[in-house]
């Protein structure tokens, strides 16, 4: 269990004072006339129309050393909610292991969350929020965008059960292994 419950604060309290994230949230309460910096995440609509529908409990992902100081139920949420990463669960011998996957132009770069350092956890939170917030701002800017994001949103949500659903067979699978 995290210190902190992120999505029950708002958006300014978990990015700090990164300019990027904090003008894409100030364009995203002007849509929705709301006070960003008083708003918790939980009741922004990129959360309550989407995050909170991946269930990510039951899922004993390997953490990493800091863990506890981050909001590690948000932050797999998010990453499994993006649009411009990618993810897998993977196995080994100590449990699942959440697989991110990032392409830059021709370059494609691998992580695993439970190697991830506290700095690069940090950035981790800005960079997804962001994401967030800038596609939920589309949602206002376009009807077009609107419904190619509704769409994506769907696809993603299913494909984050059917994997779930693989990485607690593997999980049961590994306990049976290990018990012989």
């Amino acid at each position: 269990m995290s210190i902190l419950k992120f999505a029950e604060r708002p958006l300014h309290e978990i990015v700090g004072d990164d300019e990027s994230v904090l003008d894409n949230a100030k364009e995203l309460a002007k849509h929705l006339e709301i006070d960003i910096f008083s708003t918790p995440l939980e009741e922004l609509p990129f959360y309550k129309e989407y995050l909170r529908y991946f269930d990510v409990h039951g899922l004993a992902l390997q953490k990493p050393l800091f863990s506890e100081t981050f909001d590690m139920d948000l932050l797999v949420k998010l990453v499994v909610g993006s649009h411009s990463s990618t993810y897998d669960f993977e196995f080994g011998e100590d449990g699942v292991r959440l697989s991110i996957h990032v392409s830059i132009d021709t370059r494609s770069v691998q992580k695993y969350l439970d190697e991830l350092d506290f700095l690069q956890l940090a950035r981790m939170y800005s960079i997804y929020l962001n994401e967030m917030i800038s596609m939920e701002n589309l949602r206002y800017d376009n009807d077009v965008e609107k419904s190619i994001l509704i769409e994506q949103r769907k696809e993603n949500v299913k494909r984050f059960y059917q994997k779930k659903e693989k990485a607690l067979k593997m999980e049961f699978y590994m306990f049976l292994q290990r018990g012989q």
